[in-house]
């Protein structure tokens, strides 16, 4: 059972909800044009994010830019139940004076930093609080009118603002299990190589049948999906730092330039040239 949750692209540039889940594995791996917020409620979640895992357990939040590929897992089946924000970054220039260095402010915790978890832990008190401010957005946003939106893109700028101070937490971290997490490595580490599952299989030393099946019973994912969104990710980088699309296509490893602006805009939601000038600097 599943109430709620979407994946993927989303048309609104501010979404916030409530759902409930019994699903032991959530669809394939995904990515989101938006920035996210995952708030687990109850229950006891294994999030995948890139090639970690992260046990989670009621009142961890998750942050998530929008090139971080990710995925979570229920392993008892039991119900389980979170809040989970949906925002577009560019809402954050409605407010304030709209400078750079307000929003820089905003988003920092949703930045990957290698000495830094995405995780947040909340205890009792701060749990109440946030959750309130979740029900309040949620609240805001059914209402459907103006002033209903403008409050809620109000409660988002006020969550950000407390979350900021918050000390990241250190939850249980298991490395993805091993021959999955050894395939998501040779992946990251060949992303501009043309890829071959035959190739793959070789340099694993397994049927590629074989491969295939262990990386979706350990991950709940595909190969190819995992590899194409971590590619989409790669030329979203390239296209924020300047480079042209030609090349984030190149470093991204897409042999094809039609297929690649296909593929991007499918899952981005814009073509890179939309997206590099509405995101770029």
């Amino acid at each position: 059972m599943e109430t709620g949750y979407r994946y993927g692209l989303q048309s609104d540039p501010l979404s916030c909800g409530c759902t409930v889940s019994t699903q032991t594995v959530e669809p394939d791996f995904h990515l989101h044009n938006t920035f996210e917020i995952y708030f687990l409620l109850s229950g006891n979640v294994v999030f995948l994010i890139e090639n970690k895992r992260w046990q989670l357990k009621a009142g961890d939040l998750v942050l998530l830019n929008n090139r971080q590929v990710h995925k979570s897992i229920n392993p008892s089946g039991e119900v389980y139940r979170r809040f989970v924000i949906h925002f577009d970054p560019q809402l954050l220039y409605g407010f304030g004076t709209g400078c750079e260095e307000e929003k820089s402010l905003l988003l920092s915790r949703f930045l990957e930093q290698a000495d830094r978890s995405p995780i947040i832990h909340l205890e009792s008190a701060a749990f109440d609080s946030i959750r309130a401010r979740f029900e309040a957005m949620q609240q805001a946003l059914l209402d459907g009118s103006i002033q209903g939106r403008i409050k809620a893109h109000a409660y988002l700028v006020l969550l950000l603002c407390e979350l900021e101070p918050v000390q990241n937490t250190q939850p249980l971290e298991i490395r993805q299990d091993g021959f999955s997490g050894d395939v998501m490595d040779y992946l990251q580490a060949h992303l501009s190589e043309p890829f071959s599952l035959d190739a793959l299989s070789e340099t694993f030393m397994v049927n590629k049948h074989h491969l295939c099946r262990r990386f979706k019973a350990e991950t709940g994912g595909t190969v190819y999906r995992y590899l194409l969104l971590k590619r989409i990710a790669v030329a979203q980088s390239c296209l924020l730092q300047g480079e042209s699309v030609q090349t984030a296509c190149e470093t991204a490893g897409f042999g094809d330039y039609a297929n690649f602006i296909r593929c991007f805009k499918k899952h981005v939601g814009l073509s890179p040239g939309q997206y590099q000038k509405r995101f770029g600097h």
